[in-house]
């Protein structure tokens, strides 16, 4: 079973993608890009979803310390702010933004996983 990796520090949010995907996808869930790290270190991931804006080690944080250590997970970026899609484009991630179309962010994940 393909896994993902949920960041974000809006449980809520969090809790909805973990419903959506979790039928048919392994979901782990961090609400920091600390614990996100964390989750690194217990294997793979398939795709991570993450929020860049988070207290204490952020998005593109977490994301910087990822590639650093040679992790070339594909990333999504998720974000209520538009202005974060053009960072997410200068780091070579994907993005879509909050409120999302939960069908285009289904088909977005599944062209990434290969499901």
């Amino acid at each position: 079973m393909k896994r993902l990796l949920i960041v974000d520090d809006d449980l809520e949010i969090a809790k909805r993608l973990a419903a959506l995907l979790e039928d048919r996808y392994e979901v782990i869930r961090a609400t920091t890009g600390f614990e996100a790290l964390e989750q690194l270190e217990h294997g793979p991931f398939d795709l991570v979803l993450l929020d860049l804006r988070m207290p204490g080690l952020d998005g593109q944080g977490f994301l910087s310390e990822m590639r650093r250590r040679n992790e070339t997970t594909p990333v999504v970026v998720l974000s209520a702010d538009p202005n974060v899609a053009r960072v997410a484009r200068g780091m070579g991630v994907d993005y879509r933004q909050k409120p999302f179309d939960v069908e285009e962010l289904e088909q977005l994940i599944e062209r990434r996983v290969g499901f």
